[in-house]
């Protein structure tokens, strides 16, 4: 199983663009975490943010961080995947069976999750967890599927409303960009 590459695969450096703080739980976020936790009768759910080398807890149950190290979490797997990715048993699963740290994780025995896709790639997820091994239904998947969607679209409000901001502020200041055509030739034939 591969690894997320952060220097090739994913940029992760624009989180400031949707107007969220990872280190802040947000009640619209936490509603997510709360359903898809009941839904799926698991002791923990999550909705991460990655912001280089870190995972941070957007929203969380039953997690005792406030982030961890990309390179050691379980979720580096689903955004590196781009899909739906579950360990049903972590201890037994071959495609762990390299990764010395989920022994650090004892307690973790089950992981699903789903990519949080915008326009400017995967920048996190929303997971779910717990301590004893499970397998989702098929419900149950696509449940956490849509609903990973919802806060995807939710980031992505996020970004566009931002974007608004930002273009309302330089039109109330009058400050606006120009082209430069200093180092610009024009012959007879570029018109």
């Amino acid at each position: 199983m591969k690894t997320l590459n952060l220097k090739d695969d994913v940029r992760f450096s624009t989180l400031s663009n949707y107007s969220v703080n990872p280190q802040v739980h947000e009640k619209q976020f936490d509603e997510f975490t709360k359903l898809i936790a009941g839904l799926c009768n698991v002791k923990t759910a999550c909705i991460t943010l990655i912001e280089q080398e870190k995972l941070w807890f957007k929203s969380n149950i039953g997690m005792p961080y406030n982030y961890v190290q990309l390179k050691k979490s379980f979720c580096q797997f689903t955004a590196s995947n781009g899909e739906l990715t579950q360990f049903s048993d972590t201890e037994a699963d071959p495609r762990l069976a390299n990764c010395s740290w989920v022994k650090e994780y004892s307690n973790i025995r089950f992981y699903a999750g789903v990519p949080l896709i915008t326009a400017d790639g995967t920048i996190g997820t929303l997971c779910i967890m717990d301590e004893k091994p499970h397998v989702l239904t098929s419900h149950q998947k696509e449940v956490l599927t849509s609903l990973g969607g919802m806060v995807s679209s939710l980031m992505e409000s996020r970004r566009i409303k931002g974007m608004v901001k930002s273009e309302t502020a330089i039109k109330k200041t009058g400050t606006h960009q120009t082209l430069s055509l200093k180092s610009t030739r024009f012959t007879s034939r570029s018109w």
